[in-house]
């Protein structure tokens, strides 16, 4: 059990994510290392605890990750938290209570960073965490990816920006994290088709299932997400939020179009080509920006 709530249940390979947003975030508001150290680790936190209330509620609320191999939710190459309860890893009420208990270390942290910086660094926590349920819900209503690249994008940028105690450029740390908004989005649209064969008629609703049951390829709807990230990323450099430094941004193009050449047809060879272009994409964004990279 010690094993699921710390390594599968949190689902870890989307730390890269939350790390490098988190970052921005406190980069922009002036976070030093150690108010920065700690509002990673807050969001870190964060991100275990929705994952975790996600496998809780996907087993006992909407039953899509219940049921015999093939018809529940199965691993993807990336993870495979969502099946701890149906292999009888940890029951039902154990996989809450770790959702809570990653939800209090995040309350924890986040409570050190508002004595030491500003209160308000709550408020992105706390919204993260109210993603959690909205975002299971929301599979079933065409809109998982509204409440996952709030959480992900706009509450992470904000819980950095917040612990450096700044809170006049609020608006600046959301506008920044658009980028990743639509990569996230693009993202979702991949797990959900992932998950369609047996979510689908469990009554699971989302863009992503919908384009796997009606057979329509995922690469154009993910072209126009990426697309989507790049132009706000040029619109952020025009308005002088972004340094031009960060258009390093155009490497992840090479993964890209090999992970959108690979999708409609092998979708698990295509995978570590999309995750390694998001890595790719954050890196070349956050870092250029945060060492003032022309």
């Amino acid at each position: 059990m010690t094993r699921v709530a710390l390594v599968d249940l949190p689902r870890w390979f989307a730390a890269p994510a939350v790390v490098l947003v988190v970052l921005l975030g406190a980069h922009i508001g002036g976070a030093n290392p150690l108010q920065s150290a700690l509002a990673v680790l807050a969001g870190l936190a964060t991100m275990a605890a929705a994952h975790s209330y996600n496998s809780w509620h996907d087993y006992v609320i909407t039953g899509f990750d219940r049921g015999p191999v093939g018809g529940r939710s199965n691993p993807k190459p990336y993870t495979a938290g969502q099946s701890a309860i149906a292999l009888g890893l940890a029951t039902p009420g154990q996989v809450l209570l770790v959702a809570f208990a990653w939800a209090l270390a995040a309350l924890f942290l986040g409570a050190i960073l508002a004595f030491s910086s500003s209160p308000w660094v709550l408020v992105p926590i706390a919204v993260s965490l109210a993603c959690a349920p909205w975002y299971s819900t929301a599979k079933r209503l065409f809109h998982p990816e509204v409440p996952l690249c709030i959480g992900f994008a706009w509450m992470a940028s904000l819980l950095g920006y917040f612990a450096g105690g700044e809170t006049r450029e609020w608006l600046k740390a959301i506008l920044v994290s658009m980028p990743f908004f639509f990569l996230w989005a693009a993202a979702e649209h991949i797990d959900q088709a992932y998950d369609a064969p047996s979510d689908w008629p469990k009554g699971g609703r989302s863009l992503g299932m919908l384009y796997a049951v009606k057979g329509i390829p995922l690469k154009w709807p993910i072209l126009g997400l990426v697309a989507a990230a790049y132009a706000s990323q040029a619109a952020l450099i025009a308005a002088g939020y972004l340094r031009t430094g960060t258009a390093l941004t155009l490497l992840a193009l090479v993964p890209t179009g090999f992970f959108l050449a690979l999708l409609d047809k092998k979708m698990d060879r295509a995978i570590p080509w999309g995750l390694g272009a998001i890595v790719l994409f954050l890196i070349s964004l956050v870092v250029p920006e945060m060492v003032r990279l022309w």
